[in-house]
């Protein structure tokens, strides 16, 4: 059995490691790095998890970045975010999710600070933006249901506005914007509706307007 206790070291690159030690196999005085510990590296960043023959492990652990307090907790793969995990930006922002070699990717759950409010988001990622399938509920209760592009609506979506009478639409989105074609508004107070053809935001062309 190899010994195992703490120690600190302190290394001559401005690096400090405060944790559990093994001794090195096939040697009698020289230590490793084994077991939980404290890393800090000489910008200040630090990362607090599990070490194994002296580098750090693909297990659950916590980096800490000196430069914007952001803070990373989860899994890891050759020191890069990997798998599951929690980013808690230093802006207050929050993202819960999936991710692959440091970006977001996957299905996660994103909180992003505005001067009007959060931004709740929860959906697929994909190369650290908003890509593929998800929903997005702003600070003035509008809801936006469908895909995205890089962080924009793109493609087949429902936009539900926040204001008194429910109104929604319910059609096809370029980059964010509404695009001239077939689409649904939909009047919740009075629940009426048209469902029909549209030009720069606007009934025009063939379609079917139905009033309660």
């Amino acid at each position: 059995n190899r010994k195992v206790g703490l120690g600190i070291m302190n290394y001559e690159n401005g690096e400090k490691y405060q944790g559990q030690w093994q001794l090195k196999t096939g040697t009698e005085d020289v230590y490793e790095r084994h077991g939980s510990g404290e890393l800090t590296y000489a910008n200040k960043d630090k990362f607090v998890g599990m070490f194994e023959d002296d580098a750090r492990t693909d297990m659950v652990g916590t980096y800490t970045w000196q430069e914007n307090s952001d803070c990373y907790t989860g899994e890891w793969r050759s020191e890069k975010r990997h798998g599951t995990g929690i980013m808690k930006y230093g802006t207050g922002c929050i993202y819960d999710g999936y991710w692959i070699e440091n970006q977001r990717s996957g299905h996660g759950h994103f909180v992003e600070n505005t001067e009007d409010g959060p931004v709740k988001y929860t959906g697929q990622f994909e190369a650290d933006k908003k890509n593929g399938f998800g929903t997005s509920n702003y600070p003035n209760g509008d809801r936006y249901h469908g895909a995205w592009l890089d962080d924009l609506y793109n493609g087949q979506g429902k936009l539900t506005y926040g204001g008194p009478d429910g109104t929604s639409f319910e059609g096809t989105y370029d980059h964010g914007e509404r695009v001239d074609g077939f689409g649904r508004w939909t009047f919740k107070m009075d629940e009426d509706w048209y469902e029909g053809q549209f030009v720069d935001k606007k009934e025009e062309g063939k379609g079917t307007r139905v009033y309660h």
